[in-house]
């Protein structure tokens, strides 16, 4: 028997450090594949942004540093203000150029790279 929940969100993460070797692509193309089935976030965490422009998002990728100020209490800035419809089916939080800002909100926990 299966024990889990159909109502609880699942999680994928694509994540390798070296760059060149597809994950933008992987994460399109496998968040395509599962908005088949059911509501899909793709959170592009990639300082370059790759992922995010390639989506058509590239405005968004220079215009801002809104992840990092939603994750500061006192900011204004709520979760759907950074989330985008994308017209493939699933939607983005994107990237920006200002990632290092994320990475520095998170250097004192003990694996930053999982938050």
């Amino acid at each position: 028997m299966n024990n889990i929940n159909q109502n609880e969100p699942k999680a994928v993460m694509v994540n390798v450090l070296k760059g060149g070797l597809g994950k933008s692509t992987i994460t399109k193309n496998t968040a395509r594949s599962l908005c088949e089935d059911d509501p899909v976030l793709v959170v592009d965490c990639d300082d370059n942004g790759h992922l995010t422009k390639h989506l058509g998002f590239k405005e968004q990728f220079n215009s801002g540093n809104k992840l990092y100020e939603y994750l500061d209490e006192d900011s204004p800035v709520v979760l759907d203000d950074l989330i985008y419809e994308t017209g493939f089916g699933f939607d983005l939080l994107h990237s920006t150029k200002r990632m290092e800002h994320v990475e520095m909100a998170f250097e004192e926990e003990f694996n930053p790279n999982t938050v």
